[in-house]
């Protein structure tokens, strides 16, 4: 087969979404011995692909920048022209005038549905509707975990035979680091220790507010920091005037965007990460935090429970008095952190994108 996959998000900052497309298509391409790759670019093509000569996918570079005018107008142009037997959109819905009778997608949490008010107003007028057109068009739906699977069928009832779960993987790189360079990394951020972590977009749905305002007596009373990784999204503002509201300026350190080696660096020392979303379909930065020995408190809701296993404490993401309970439970009990880095471990193992790869090739096969 003659395969076309959209990775134009590529061209973006490399955050879950970003992070799951690469690694799953770099497996894909590495992988499969049958069929032949067109890969579609922005801006630039990826190194990894670029240098990929045992296998030679087609590389192909929009004619755009923008990922809008990529979506509505060169992709179809693009498929009008050459022709595939399959089209695989990973991560953006196809464009209105995108024509495919043999398509795939992928959807990685209903939140648009579930939990609109959380989504920005672009995703609301903007991608979902695109991607309801994506859906009823796919042959197949591919999503990440059972819960996802389960939260879209909910959804879309007379789509559920369609919907597959092809499950996630740790994204590559992510080790426990030497803890003299961690220390040392950590010092040229201005981060001191100790320091609980939290990672995600400043977005409603990482819920720090509810965060912020469970530990605020919790940062002070031990004088231990929290540090916020994560790019700054429309939730940013208010979070910057509760941490005035609550005088937690010197208690609280915004990092931004840092690179996966920074990342792996403060996993490495932080005392606990902190992840309580409101709604995840995987929960990537759960996996981060188990490879790199960290301890984990997160949500009992949506896609984590089935992520963390036993290996992380799981509260009540709207009950503070859980999480400040796990906390301080936590900081106090050094065996029982222990206990969770060993089990983190553990669990991490149970996922690969050998196994991810396989099932997205095994529908897409079907469909010859």
């Amino acid at each position: 087969m003659k395969i076309f996959v959209d990775l134009t998000c590529l061209a973006r900052t490399m955050t879950g979404v970003e992070n799951y497309t690469f690694n799953l298509f770099k497996t894909v391409v590495e992988t499969d011995q049958a069929n032949k790759y067109c890969l579609l670019f922005r801006k630039k093509v990826h190194p990894f692909f670029r240098t990929l000569a045992k296998h030679q996918p087609e590389c192909y570079l929009s004619l755009f920048k923008s990922q809008f005018l990529t979506e509505q107008i060169f992709i179809p142009l693009f498929l009008l022209v050459r022709k595939f037997d399959a089209h695989v959109f990973p991560c953006f819905p196809p464009g209105l005038l995108t024509r495919s009778s043999n398509l795939f997608t992928i959807c990685y949490d209903a939140t648009m549905w579930l939990y609109p008010d959380t989504t920005s107003l672009k995703n609301r007028l903007y991608f979902k509707p695109l991607t309801e057109r994506a859906l009823r068009k796919a042959q197949k739906i591919f999503t990440i975990s059972e819960s996802s699977k389960r939260d879209i069928s909910h959804v879309f009832a007379f789509l559920a035979n369609r919907i597959v779960n092809i499950g996630a993987a740790l994204p590559d790189g992510f080790t426990p680091v030497q803890e003299k360079e961690a220390h040392s990394a950590n010092a040229d951020l201005g981060i001191k220790e100790p320091y609980l972590l939290s990672v995600g977009s400043l977005e409603p749905r990482t819920n720090i507010l509810f965060a912020l305002r469970a530990l605020e007596p919790v940062l002070k009373e031990k004088n231990i920091r929290l540090v916020l990784v994560g790019r700054n999204a429309w939730g940013t503002d208010e979070i910057s005037h509760e941490i005035m509201n609550l005088s937690l300026d010197r208690y609280v350190l915004r990092t931004g965007f840092v690179s996966k080696k920074q990342l792996q660096f403060l996993y490495s020392k932080a005392e606990i990460f902190i992840f309580p979303s409101l709604y995840e379909g995987f929960g990537f930065p759960i996996v981060e935090a188990f490879s790199c020995g960290c301890p984990v408190i997160s949500s009992n809701t949506s896609s984590i429970p089935e992520v963390a296993g036993n290996a992380a404490l799981l509260i009540d993401p709207h009950n503070g008095a859980q999480l400040r309970d796990a906390v301080l439970s936590l900081l106090a009990n050094q065996s029982r952190r222990e206990e969770l880095r060993l089990r983190g471990y553990k669990q991490v193992m149970k996922f690969n994108w050998a196994d991810c790869a396989a099932r997205l090739l095994e529908q897409v096969n079907r469909s010859r």
